[in-house]
């Protein structure tokens, strides 16, 4: 039989094609001069997309699709390669538009997809809602395939402190999400140490091709975690501001009888802090400890001050 002269690309869609072919007829089965003729291809061609599409699996389940083929017939067996429509509502579809926008995804894959969403007029008013930062970051799938497959990454990631993102050489764990970010827990290879990073700081993502070692990872969230290494500070709140403060850190909240409220929080930056204040322009004011409010005040001298 001759071999196939089909590009990789050219058989990935020739099986999607071939599995649109199949759900859609009786019995799920056609014949192979018609399969041929719907995708356009030799039989050599077809036989080289059936071998490719019946050697993929579900990535969670290992379900594979059987596709049976016999000198006049083709057909699908089971339900598990079997193409289901799937009807969005208008708040489905615009966030499916927002988190298009906010991965790393090929450029004809999200055009492709977006040509298959409701008109974008009847979105605008759902966008609105949407318009925040794309807490996912750019890698947020890539993420969770190197997470399942179990491979080492290379990661540049921007600290609060640091100026510039800096690779760091890292074992991914598992993505946790909280009330205002989505985390990545991972270990940091270099200081053999358990690290967490939020997703919007990571500026670039490499796989190796080293496999993840085993680690003997902590399961606190992120509250549980600054309550054990972080350090303590008391801030007053004005009520009206406290809405907007979606913080992990809080341990304590005391309504001070007037328009304002006492937070004890645990933090791991000072300069965190720091910058939350400054945003707040005067709704916000660090009470505790005594050396905080000092090191407040160079912070900000610092930054309308040149340096001498």
């Amino acid at each position: 039989m001759a071999e196939s002269k089909l590009k990789a690309d050219q058989i990935v869609a020739g099986g999607i094609r071939l599995l649109q072919l199949l759900t859609a007829a009786p019995n799920q089965s056609v014949s192979i001069a018609r399969a041929c003729s719907a995708l356009g291809v030799q039989a050599s061609d077809l036989d080289r997309i059936v071998e490719i599409v019946s050697s993929l699996s579900d990535r969670s389940t290992g379900v594979r699709a059987i596709i049976d083929m016999d000198e006049k017939t083709i057909s699908l067996g089971g339900d598990a390669a079997r193409l289901v429509p799937l009807r969005l509502s208008i708040n489905d579809a615009a966030v499916l538009r927002y988190v298009l926008a906010s991965l790393n995804i090929d450029q004809s894959t999200r055009l492709r997809i977006q040509a298959a969403l409701d008109d974008p007029s009847q979105l605008q008013t759902q966008m609105i809602s949407l318009a925040e930062p794309a807490r996912y970051g750019s890698f947020y799938q890539k993420l969770l395939e190197a997470i399942e497959d179990g491979v080492r990454l290379l990661m540049g990631y921007r600290s609060i402190d640091e100026k510039e993102p800096r690779v760091r050489t890292i074992d991914p764990y598992r993505l946790v999400s909280e009330e205002s970010a989505t985390y990545l827990d991972a270990w940091d290879v270099e200081q053999d140490a358990q690290r967490k990073y939020r997703l919007d700081r990571i500026s670039s993502l490499e796989v190796t091709e080293e496999s993840a070692i085993h680690h003997p990872f902590d399961r606190t969230d992120i509250q549980e975690s600054l309550e054990k290494s972080g350090f303590r500070a008391l801030v007053r709140c004005n009520k009206s501001y406290l809405p907007l403060i979606t913080w992990s850190g809080i341990m304590r909240t005391e309504d001070q009888g007037d328009e304002t409220v006492v937070l004890e929080i645990c933090l791991s930056s000072k300069s965190w802090l720091f910058d939350q204040v400054l945003a707040a322009a005067g709704n916000l004011l660090i009470l505790e400890p005594q050396e905080l409010r000092t090191e407040f005040i160079s912070y900000a001298e610092h930054l309308v001050l040149p340096e001498s």
